[in-house]
């Protein structure tokens, strides 16, 4: 068991690692890449987290969390991890909507901008619910990708430290036990 949860370690560090590939990438992109990227890179962290914290049963948690499955899609894992007390109201609200100005970029072609009206509305709330305000007046992109830095930084260090807090898998009583 040991050698499982060492593995979800090295698992996070390697994904840690990418993070440095990540802002470099998410930096230069134009808006729609950087609405999807963005959005995948949180919700791998996200799926991440969720791994370190359940019982170390890697066939059953990752059929719980492919494809389409309980846990398959970033909506589900956002609400999840809120739900197990893994993330704080504040990122549950600021992952929504980083989930819609995903969709937003994901579900139209072309044409989409960070400067669209909904999609700036949704940037300037994500601004509010940051938990350091800026001094500074800032883009809705800019919003979008301060929001999500921030809340990746959290996640990852969360998914490191979550391993002590892994859930066990219980052993099933005896019939007998109840009675005795």
């Amino acid at each position: 068991m040991a050698l499982k949860g060492k593995k979800s370690q090295e698992e996070t560090f390697a994904k840690s690692k990418d993070f440095q590939g990540f802002l470099d990438e998410f930096q230069k992109e134009n808006d729609r890449s950087a609405a999807i990227i963005g959005a995948a890179f949180l919700d791998e962290h996200l799926k991440q987290l969720l791994v370190n914290f359940m019982v170390d049963d890697p066939n059953e948690v990752k059929e719980l969390l492919s494809g389409e499955s309980p846990l398959g899609s970033f909506g589900a894992r956002i609400r999840a991890a809120y739900c197990l007390g893994l993330i704080s109201y504040q990122y549950f609200e600021s992952l929504k909507l980083i989930k819609d100005v995903r969709n937003a970029f994901a579900h139209q072609l072309h044409g989409r901008t960070f400067d669209d009206k909904d999609v700036a509305a949704a940037c300037n709330k994500l601004q509010s619910l940051q938990p350091i305000k800026s001094r500074f007046t800032q883009t809705p992109r800019q919003m979008f990708v301060t929001s999500a830095i921030l809340i990746l930084m959290d996640i990852g260090v969360s998914a490191l430290t979550i391993l002590q807090k892994r859930r066990q898998i219980r052993k099933a009583p005896h019939v007998q036990e109840f009675f005795v």
